[in-house]
């Protein structure tokens, strides 16, 4: 059990000792306050147990649930200034800050430093783990991967889904062309670099159909290891009028020369 796995357990000890007594007086008073508040209490409970049962479960929901227990310790705190004798408030107050603190402080240390990450390690990162690390680091020079070929694995979907890539020389348009082979129709996209990450635009290739779906993707990928193109993390990104919309993350990995189409 990891250590914010242990302050998600923290977190179900304390919501199921508020969560008890919650239920207690709902259901003997009836009162329309108490239920939202038995409905609260269940629902971070219920993630608290989840997350002390899963590291990747605890990191996508540690933000959340720590500052939303933040928020409630605040909010009761000032009912309980208001109404010093009221000692339910007091209890509540006190478990909601502790939780908060403990949660919050698990959560800031629990990523990885880049040197711990791997193909292997990847594939079993959580999304928040994933996001930040797409925050924190650089694409690669597009030049970099020109000549190279790299297997690619996608970490979302229905299940993974291998695949290759080749990166060479564009005969038009920015200076480095991809092409993915899989078991349909080889796809095409054109690399550029951007903010937040090199971008592999599908929809610039000149190659690929005009009825290919896939014509809608736009891809950012970012070397994991800085200045290391040999691994890379990408979010795919399906591109909608006005914006676009994250549909999965994948992994590129450099396996040698890539075989020029």
């Amino acid at each position: 059990m990891t250590p914010l796995q242990r302050a998600f357990l923290v977190g179900a000890v304390c919501d199921g000792v508020i969560l008890a007594p919650a239920v207690v007086i709902a259901v003997g008073a009836w009162g329309v306050f108490y239920l939202p508040a038995v409905l609260l209490w269940g629902i971070w409970t219920a993630a608290a147990v989840r997350g002390a049962r899963s590291h990747a479960r605890a990191l996508d929901s540690a933000r959340f649930y720590g500052v939303s227990h933040g928020v409630s310790a605040v909010l009761v705190g000032i009912g309980w200034a208001l109404d010093p004798d009221d000692g339910t408030l007091a209890l509540l107050s006190v478990l909601s800050l502790i939780v908060a603190a403990v949660v919050g402080r698990a959560a800031r240390v629990a990523e990885r430093p880049s040197g711990e990450w791997s193909w292997t390690t990847l594939q079993h990162a959580s999304a928040a783990e994933l996001a930040s690390l797409l925050r924190r680091h650089h694409g690669p020079a597009p030049a970099s991967l020109r000549g190279r070929r790299y297997r690619t694995i996608t970490l979302a979907g229905r299940g993974p889904r291998t695949s290759s890539r080749s990166f060479f020389h564009a005969p038009h348009g920015p200076p480095v062309e991809g092409i993915e082979r899989t078991d349909g129709p080889d796809g095409w996209f054109l690399v550029e670099g951007g903010t937040g990450g090199t971008h592999l635009d599908w929809g610039r290739s000149r190659r690929n159909a005009g009825a290919d779906r896939r014509r809608g993707l736009l891809e950012v990928v970012v070397c994991v290891r800085d200045g290391d193109p040999s691994l890379l993390l990408g979010r795919r990104l399906r591109k909608m009028p006005g914006t676009t919309l994250g549909v999965g993350w994948f992994l590129l990995e450099d396996v040698g020369p890539a075989e020029i189409p």
